[in-house]
């Protein structure tokens, strides 16, 4: 709990409004420093402000226009959720409505894609 301390105190000294992780496990224990710390009367307040204020990459890019002119790509692809991402932090729609800027991508869903990267149990 130190090192989230710590690094609640260095973002604060930087002043920026929104931290962005493009790792979803990463990004998930971000927002959860509001509950890690929910009982430390010098920081409760301060970790929910701070992770408030972390967003996974697929969350920042899902809210702005594209800026550069979108190349066509005749492609149909499989995107596969991050478990982190779409169990963790419930971010679901955000990479796929990223992926629908692209002229001409076919974005397919993949069977079972909630349980796809949960471990296979064999039964012997």
């Amino acid at each position: 709990m130190q090192l989230a301390r710590r690094l609640i105190d260095a973002f604060e000294r930087t002043g920026v409004d929104v931290i962005v992780s493009n790792a979803a496990g990463c990004g998930s224990n971000l927002k959860d420093y509001g509950y890690l710390l929910r009982d430390d009367p010098a920081y409760a307040a301060r970790a929910k402000a701070f992770s408030a204020r972390c967003k996974d990459i697929s969350e920042v890019l899902a809210e702005l226009e594209p800026r550069a002119a979108r190349q066509p790509l005749a492609m149909r692809v499989a995107y596969h959720d991050a478990c982190h991402l779409q169990h963790a932090q419930g971010v679901r729609a955000q990479p796929r409505k990223a992926l629908a800027t692209i002229p001409q991508l076919e974005v397919v869903e993949i069977a079972d894609r909630e349980f796809a990267a949960a471990p296979r149990v064999s039964t012997i």
